[in-house]
């Protein structure tokens, strides 16, 4: 499945080998080169939380993303103008833009997404679900 990835996301799969982690490198996944400056801003949280410091977050980091094959675009200025009318979030604008964009869906586990109705969420359980269901 194609799906635009939200920080949050890729936050968890920094901080524990577990589900979410396994699910990145099952899905063609997409961000906005917005979520590289969130990783900078919040790098002293994923320090504290991972245990990792400097090179060992960054080589953990570049093993996620290029592992999973994550690609970083730019959404239209278009689309973000339509996103800012329905996202629930300011910070949410450019993940929403971007899923306009690419004609896909959004991986997200933040309650306030799922308020709108112009782009599909799946949380980690959904998605875990629908990987059940298609091995039957």
């Amino acid at each position: 499945m194609r799906l635009v990835v939200d920080a949050n996301i890729l936050f968890a799969a920094l901080v524990r080998d577990g589900l979410t982690r396994q699910l990145l490198f099952e899905h063609e996944l997409l961000a906005p080169t917005l979520m590289l400056r969130e990783f900078r801003k919040h790098r002293a949280v994923l320090e504290r939380k991972t245990g990792l410091r400097d090179h060992l977050l960054d080589e953990l980091l570049s093993l996620l993303i290029q592992g999973s094959g994550l690609r970083f675009l730019e959404p239209s200025g278009r689309m973000l103008r339509e996103a800012e009318r329905f996202s629930p979030d300011k910070g949410d604008v450019d993940y929403l833009a971007l899923c306009l964009d690419e004609g896909c869906d959004l991986w997200s586990n933040d309650k306030p997404l799922r308020g709108q109705a112009r782009v599909r969420v799946w949380s980690t359980e959904e998605l875990f679900g629908s990987r059940q269901n298609r091995r039957r």
